[in-house]
């Protein structure tokens, strides 16, 4: 847990490091604040040289080693305040990239989240459900209120009102007319639809069925 939080835990402790040396250096306290700065410096030089232990042991190169000699260099010329900046800049970049991937991760699960489960299959005798995995190609299916298509498709209703935001990023309905093309991963927002399956689901090339079968990080 601490390890998934390093990153924010670095800036709060080198931004406190800074801070905490300028207050000393307002105050008269050169040696404080230049030992304050240097604080902040060490710490996040003794991860960076961790990070780039580990991975010289698995054989990888990484942009970090430069940080690191900065700072040592800027140490070592008593330049503490020049490695307390650095030491701040580096986390930064490092929290902002960690949200980043955060928040991708978070969306990267709604969308696998909505991805649809199941289909209802249009039979002579009726409707059944059925796995997504065991549409076949050339049958028809039915779409109703609120669900999500499937399988890429042609649409045999006369027309049909969808949400295409998860894909277009497209806040309004759209409507799509008889005998268009639609790609699995939007949402019918109207009256519900017959669909005339072109794809199966592992063939359907929509960016949420492509999602729906990546592994998901841990």
């Amino acid at each position: 847990m601490l390890s998934k939080w390093l990153d924010p835990v670095l800036l709060l402790l080198t931004a406190l490091a800074l801070l905490a040396g300028g207050v000393a250096y307002v105050a008269q306290e050169p040696d404080w604040a230049s030992m304050c700065w240097a604080a902040g410096s060490l710490v996040m030089s003794a991860v960076l040289l961790i990070e780039i232990v580990r991975r010289l042991a698995r054989r990888e190169a990484g942009v970090d080693l430069i940080a690191l000699l900065s700072i040592t260099a800027a140490l070592v010329f008593e330049q503490t305040l020049v490695a307390a900046v650095i030491a701040l800049m580096l986390a930064t970049g490092r929290t902002l990239e960690f949200f980043t991937k955060q928040r991708a991760d978070r969306e990267l699960r709604a969308l696998i989240d909505r991805a649809p489960r199941f289909a209802w299959l249009q039979e002579e005798g009726g409707l059944r459900q059925i796995p997504v995995e065991q549409v076949q190609l050339h049958q028809t299916l039915l779409v109703r209120l609120g669900e999500v298509i499937p399988v890429d498709g042609r649409l045999l209703s006369h027309a049909a009102i969808l949400d295409e935001s998860a894909l277009s990023g497209e806040s309004l309905p759209v409507t799509r007319r008889e005998g268009e093309q639609l790609p699995s991963g939007v949402s019918n927002v109207g009256a519900p639809i017959l669909l005339f399956a072109t794809r199966t689901a592992a063939q359907s090339n929509s960016p949420r069925e492509r999602l729906r079968r990546v592994p998901m990080p841990a």
